[in-house]
């Protein structure tokens, strides 16, 4: 026991951070540092002289009248004992944890864990005893929820359906929660300490080692889906999520979070197989539209061509009045075939819906005219109106349009005997430059029981056989209609009173043209043209009677006709021939259409020389003019033949064929600086001291002149005729990617699409660059 020097251990004392006072043999304090007056919210001035219990408000204190140390509780006090272990027993007290009860100012009960330690110490030639405090509460809370935690993770962890599992950077198991039993079959003891590339599926290890080296280097995190072998052979999938952690030696470790997916893969290989049968479905069901489309209108053709040409001779009254009446049941045959395909082209979403700009009111007239007759021949009225608000410059496919409204304005006219049809058109502005083309058709005829009303947009259904067999018809017009109406965003809707009438009434919205001059939809409708030049067509038809038909009616115009009954043919005969034009079938024995056309194109390239080759086909379903077109084709006309349209398609691949030429050397460079002015970005460089080079470049610049043109009288017209006719050239030089970029320009023309075709005429002229 060594007797301390007053002024230094006043200084240790006063200023230790932890609570210290001096005890002597009565209990009363004679000392005490700040910091154990803190510990109890007292002054150091009140508490010397007094005893620890007095001082500190000790409970047991509080609530008796013996004093500090006195009662039988005071026996159990830890302070007291220590003091006594000290200054009667001489022995030491070290760190003892307790819980002190005390009563603050409110004499509200609280507690505190302390840890003491007692030394014996003299003090001016007294014995006394020294008492270090420390405030152990937070620390004994902190341990608390540390174990209260650990016993809660160790929940999760034991009843976690996945698994967790931390792996060193060798790859050896460290730790595994015990979910582990789920997952593998294994206990936890088990694969602790084994290599974790144990358990990866053989053809998995490769790229598991890898992704581990990886992972372990970057330090990203990952996920990733392999497969694992259970304990009794099985194998499963499961999804790791990999986090890269270093530990409390800083040694890199990963851990995993490990859940199986067997199931989600089994569903999801069992989906994609769904969506593969699916896939072929809607092939064979889409091959089956075509094949049924084609099949049917091959024949028609025959019928329908074979009746046009002998209406063009001379013949009698009688005779005439025959074939016309041939010729009207042939086209009304028709009218039901396509009715039928379109159902099934809508039922197969296979209906792509065009957008351009077109006049309302006189769309509606194309439509209505024809139908006036039909009106005037049953004696009944036929109105249209429009609102005065109108708005008749719109964005749309006008022929759709026109099909909704001849389905509609025809029924109503066919279930009408007295009175009128009368239809109204108005437009509701919407926001974003929308409108929402609203229109109307009421009739004074039959009706429809009000039963039967939610049933006529039903395919194949009719009000009633009556009906049926006094009227005619499939049932679908009111189906496809629907159909249309539906897939532009729009609704039909039928109220109708038995004997009094019915009003169909749809609306769809469409967008507002800004454009004042409004070109066209249709094609420039023609007779039957007299060309200034004869032509030498090769007619390549595997079928006779429309082989016969095509013949005549070209011959009919002088044109020379050679004739090749099917694609292997035409190649041949090719071979020894030159051709204005090739008129192919896509359908033949031996070599269909497509190959010989491509093997045709490839002969042109050898011998320096551009033929035209127009697809004439039974083919009509939507995506077919596009496809044919893709596949290198230059044009495209349908079967059965719309004359027409047969003879425009003729002359505008003709036209253009005429007049290609090499542009002098100073148009080429006049025009060059508008074009390209050095494009960084272009793909192809031309140079001016290649001749051939001069020469494609020429006719390159000649279809820019024409499509910047038709940009600036807003013709699509004449902008996708131009797109085409580059296209053509593009694939014969070779420039694949520029002719892809053509034939988007061609379908966007054909769309209506202004801002996409400015978009990709921009793109396509900066594919070039010409090297002076």
């Amino acid at each position: 026991m060594t007797e301390v020097n007053h002024d230094n251990f006043k200084v240790l004392f006063d200023y230790a951070p932890q609570g210290m006072l001096t005890v002597d043999k009565n209990y009363k304090i004679v000392n005490m540092n700040a910091a154990a007056a803190d510990i109890f919210f007292v002054s150091v001035e009140d508490s010397i002289g007094k005893r620890i219990g007095e001082s500190f408000g000790c409970v047991n204190f509080i609530g008796s009248t013996e004093g500090c140390s006195q009662t039988e509780m005071c026996e159990s006090c830890v302070f007291k004992n220590a003091v006594d272990n000290v200054l009667i027993q001489g022995i030491k007290v070290n760190g003892v944890e307790f819980l002190f009860n005390y009563k603050d100012d409110d004499y509200d009960t609280c507690h505190v864990w302390l840890k003491i330690s007692a030394v014996p110490m003299v003090l001016n030639d007294e014995l006394h005893a020294l008492i270090v405090i420390e405030d152990v509460t937070l620390n004994r809370e902190l341990a608390k929820n540390l174990i209260r935690n650990e016993r809660r993770l160790r929940l999760i962890t034991d009843n976690m359906t996945d698994t967790i599992t931390q792996v060193d950077n060798q790859g050896v198991i460290e730790f595994v929660t015990p979910s582990c039993w789920t997952l593998l079959g294994y206990s936890p003891s088990d694969v602790v300490g084994k290599h974790f590339m144990d358990y990866v599926y053989k053809d998995d290890l490769m790229m598991v080692e890898s992704s581990f080296r990886k992972r372990l280097k970057t330090r990203e995190n990952f996920t990733t889906r392999i497969r694992l072998i259970r304990m009794d052979g099985q194998t499963i999938w499961v999804e790791a999520n990999g986090s890269v952690v270093d530990d409390e030696n800083r040694r890199r470790t990963i851990v995993y979070v490990i859940r199986d997916v067997t199931e989600e893969e089994r569903y999801k290989k069992e989906l994609e197989k769904s969506k593969e049968e699916a896939v072929s479905a809607s092939k064979s069901k889409s091959e089956f539209l075509a094949n049924m489309s084609h099949e049917i209108r091959t024949p028609m053709n025959g019928i329908i061509g074979m009746t046009n040409i002998t209406l063009m001779d001379k013949l009698t009254d009688e005779q005439r009045e025959n074939m016309t009446m041939v010729k009207n049941s042939a086209v009304s045959l028709l009218g039901i075939i396509n009715s039928i395909l379109d159902f099934s082209k809508i039922e197969a979403g296979k209906i792509e819906l065009e957008k351009m700009e077109f006049d309302l009111k006189e769309l509606v007239t194309r439509t209505i005219n024809p139908l006036v007759v039909i009106a005037d021949q049953k004696n009944i009225e036929m109105e249209v109106s429009y609102a005065s608000n109108l708005q008749q410059k719109l964005v749309g496919d006008p022929g759709r349009i026109s099909q909704i409204l001849n389905n509609l304005v025809y029924n109503a006219i066919k279930f009408t005997e007295a009175g009128g049809v009368y239809v109204n058109f108005a437009t509701i502005e919407m926001k974003n430059e929308l409108m929402e083309l609203r229109c109307s058709v009421r009739d004074t005829g039959i009706g429809i029981p009000k039963e039967e009303q939610s049933k006529m947009f039903e395919s194949f259904h009719q009000v009633d056989g009556s009906i049926t067999r006094k009227y005619g018809g499939t049932g679908l017009g009111l189906a496809i209609t629907k159909g249309l109406i539906r897939q532009m965003d729009g609704v039909i809707e039928v109220n109708s009173v038995l004997g009094q009438g019915s009003v169909f009434s749809f609306s769809i919205p469409m967008k507002a043209s800004n454009v004042e001059k409004v070109v066209n939809s249709d094609r420039i409708q023609i007779q039957v043209p007299q060309m200034d030049r004869q032509l030498n067509i090769l007619l390549v038809e595997d079928d006779l009677v429309n082989r016969k038909m095509t013949r005549k009616i070209l011959e009919k115009q002088n044109h020379l006709v050679t004739i090749a009954t099917n694609g292997k043919e035409a190649v041949e005969i090719f071979k020894e021939a030159n051709f204005d034009l090739i008129l192919m079938d896509i359908q033949m024995p031996e070599m269909d259409g497509i190959k010989a056309s491509k093997l045709i194109k490839k002969q042109c390239r050898d011998r320096g020389i551009y033929t035209p080759i127009i697809a004439l086909t039974a083919y009509a379903i939507a995506g077919d003019e596009e496809r044919f077109i893709e596949e290198g084709m230059d044009d495209y006309i349908s079967k059965p033949i719309d004359l027409t349209k047969f003879f425009e398609v003729i002359m505008r691949n003709i036209n253009h064929v005429e007049g290609w030429g090499k542009d002098p050397n100073n148009e080429i460079h006049n025009i060059l600086e508008r074009v390209t002015r050095e494009n960084k970005h272009s793909r192809v460089y031309l140079s001016n001291d290649n001749e051939a080079d001069k020469a494609f470049f020429g006719r390159l610049l000649k279809f820019f002149r024409t499509i910047e043109e038709g940009l600036r009288e807003h013709n699509f017209d004449t902008i996708e005729s131009a797109a085409h006719r580059l296209k053509t050239i593009l694939a014969e030089y070779g420039y694949a990617e520029e002719r892809k970029l053509t034939f988007k320009l061609e379908l966007a023309t054909r769309r209506g699409d202004i801002e996409k075709v400015i978009s990709l005429y921009k793109e396509l002229k900066a594919c070039f660059n010409f090297e002076r």
